[in-house]
């Protein structure tokens, strides 16, 4: 049966640093086990992410959907997307479905070969269609800094207030455009996250 370790524990900053060598010796002494903690912190680490599924270590849902948003907003290597692979197959189930990403969604993370133009002329109103975790088009925008696309979505009408569900990362040229077209910095609801905060 999985139990919690905390985050102090040696078995972390060894599955954090990627130091496979420690790892294999707390198993070996029982003093730690694989299914101990989510993947997720070590997810960097992905050699590590690899020994510890190898060793039983359980996909749990934050690591299953940390990858999937690695991977969508640009922030892993090549290298790490396919390393990582063995997370994003451990499941039947089809995690972009799930999304409910509508036509501006796929256009933006290079799932539709569709212009974005042509998709806005078809359907002007589709600049505020949320995805499951309430992410916009210019939501995934920011958070892959595609500024061309944030302006063209901006200047047809996007909200730069719209709230997310969980905080994203940007650049200082997003932050810049989404202060630019008027996003409210000081938004007191900051249970969710808005494009700007996204930057």
């Amino acid at each position: 049966m999985p139990c919690r370790v905390p985050d102090t524990a040696q078995s972390i900053a060894f599955a954090l640093k990627g130091n496979i060598d420690g790892l294999k010796d707390l198993f070996s002494r029982r003093l730690a086990s694989p299914r101990d903690w989510a993947l997720y912190g070590g997810m960097h680490q992905y050699e590590t992410v690899h020994f510890l599924i190898s060793q039983g270590a359980l996909v749990d849902d934050e690591s299953y959907e940390n990858v999937f948003d690695f991977v969508f907003r640009n922030k892993c290597s090549n290298t790490e997307m396919v390393a990582l692979k063995c997370i994003r197959d451990s499941r039947d189930n089809n995690w972009i479905e799930e999304q409910h990403f509508s036509l501006l969604h796929e256009i933006i993370l290079h799932l539709s070969s569709r212009s974005l133009a042509d998709a806005l002329e078809e359907d002007p109103g589709a600049v505020h269609t949320p995805d499951a975790q309430g992410r916009t088009a210019l939501d995934w925008a920011t958070a892959r800094a595609q500024l061309d696309n944030m302006k063209f979505l901006i200047a047809h009408g996007s909200s730069v207030n719209n709230m997310d569900a969980r905080g994203r990362t940007g650049s200082a040229a997003c932050t810049r455009a989404l202060v630019d077209a008027g996003a409210d910095p000081n938004l007191a609801d900051h249970s969710a996250e808005t494009p700007l905060h996204c930057a």
